[in-house]
């Protein structure tokens, strides 16, 4: 089974946004929390940087179909509108992860002649 990965990252909250930031912070791991008790994706977790200029991440795992259902869901784009609206630099990328990868990059070098 192909393990997918979706990685929200930001910078920092923007200035006047830092409470409604927090509050947006506990509600997706509420959210997030419960897509694992559904089945939806396999694991969480927040990641802090100690280089780079993120401010913060959070990793969804899961299989890739599932995680693209679940960003199409009403509760997750409330969730990524609100990160675009109270985040500097918020975004939103979905792939693969592990073992998957080695799988997928040999057709990738393939595709470049390496």
């Amino acid at each position: 089974m192909q393990q997918g990965i979706m990685i929200m990252r930001w910078n920092g909250a923007k200035i006047g946004h830092e409470i409604e930031a927090m509050k947006l912070a506990d509600e997706a791991n509420l959210h997030f929390g419960a897509l694992e008790d559904q089945g939806a994706t396999s694991s969480h977790e927040w990641i802090a940087n100690f280089t780079g200029t993120d401010g913060g991440m959070v990793a969804l795992r899961g299989d890739p179909q599932s995680l693209m259902a679940v960003s199409a869901s009403p509760e997750f784009q409330e969730i990524h509108l609100r990160g675009i609206l109270h985040l500097d630099g918020w975004r939103l990328d979905i792939g693969l992860a592990g073992s998957t990868v080695d799988d997928v990059y040999p057709g990738w070098r393939g595709l470049v002649g390496a």
